[in-house]
């Protein structure tokens, strides 16, 4: 039990499965309540843990794997969860001898490829790599243990090579094998790292669960410029999924799964002036310019953008006044 809750903690970190919160482990403990035969409690509990949707989904093989191999890791784990995913790897390898303790001072993390380019890895990395610099930096092939970060720098591939042949941590003496270090071999050693992830945080096949359609999964806090000529299609709130056509239909969605968990408190909300694009009835509600929603509440028509944005200011407002952690749960997809 405690090995899922390792890997559903774990993955849900790096897959950015905001709902795996405080809600979710009441979920849990009610489910779990309900066990009569304890003799099937290993399986009741695999049950329970991966029995949700949207942002309460446990992560599958096929998300993990996606996350790890593309987001930006010192983004999404910081440099201590990082050096947790690199440590914990080195320590379940087969070549796991002589590894320092975690808390070692020497120990950390390395970019191979440097955080600060010299001259030489400007002409040594190909174009299409120097086009995606800022995008693979710190993606999970390039990142790797090591005792001599400060000694290493921005030093060039070759000399960082010999570094790594003399280092106790197997992964990382791998890195020799390869004869160079561009856009393609970063991916490689992502995939091959992310394989053997797969291995240690693990989800037993017989209770993987694949999320509705293949489609990729945002949340609300995301760069909100990327979605100006999109169209959503399905949007999840807690463990609720919703069809939706148009960017409105996000907002008075949002607005009316709120109201009926909390009348009360999303009638504070429409009621005071914090969200401009919120409010109750008033003359403008008769303009083209707005949508009823509930009740005499009416949300403003707007662009993807500052829909996105106005549905994360009310999820806010709503934990902050319920106690709830919709703000990070809530997810979305595109058409």
């Amino acid at each position: 039990a405690v090995d899922g809750i390792s890997s559903l903690m774990f993955r849900a970190r790096v897959c950015k499965a905001q709902g795996v919160d405080r809600q979710f482990a009441g979920n849990v403990m009610q489910r779990l309540d309900e066990i009569k035969d304890y003799n099937q409690f290993i399986d009741a509990f695999w049950q329970a843990i991966t029995a949700y949707k949207g942002s309460y989904a446990f992560p599958s093989d096929a998300e993990f794997i996606e996350a790890l191999v593309n987001k930006d890791l010192y983004k999404t784990l910081r440099s201590k969860g990082v050096k947790y995913l690199l440590y914990v790897l080195e320590a379940r390898s087969q070549f796991h001898k002589g590894l320092p303790a975690f808390d070692n001072e020497d120990l950390s993390v390395e970019h191979i490829m440097p955080q600060s380019l010299t001259a030489k890895w400007r002409d040594y990395l190909s174009k299409e790599t120097m086009e995606n610099y800022g995008t693979v930096l710190h993606r999970l092939g390039n990142l790797a243990l090591t005792n001599y970060n400060a000694e290493m720098s921005n030093k060039s591939f070759e000399e960082k090579k010999l570094f790594y042949k003399e280092t106790p941590y197997h992964y990382t003496r791998r890195i020799t094998d390869y004869p160079s270090w561009q856009i393609n071999d970063i991916d490689k050693r992502s995939r091959e790292l992310a394989k053997e992830a797969l291995n240690i945080w693990k989800l037993p096949e017989q209770y993987q669960k694949i999320r509705p359609s293949s489609k990729s999964w945002h949340s609300l806090d995301e760069d909100v410029d990327q979605f100006t000529y999109t169209i959503p299609s399905t949007l999840f709130i807690g463990d609720s999924e919703y069809s939706v056509k148009y960017w409105i239909d996000i907002l008075t969605t949002l607005c009316r799964h709120f109201d009926k968990e909390n009348h009360d408190a999303f009638m504070e909300i429409a009621n005071s002036s914090k969200i401009s694009r919120l409010c109750v009835e008033t003359d403008e509600k008769k303009t083209k310019n707005f949508v009823r929603v509930v009740g005499n509440v009416y949300v403003r028509t707007m662009s993807a953008k500052d829909t996105l944005k106005t549905a994360l200011k009310i999820s806010k407002e709503f934990d902050s006044l319920v106690g709830t952690e919709y703000a990070d749960a809530i997810l979305f997809a595109l058409k």
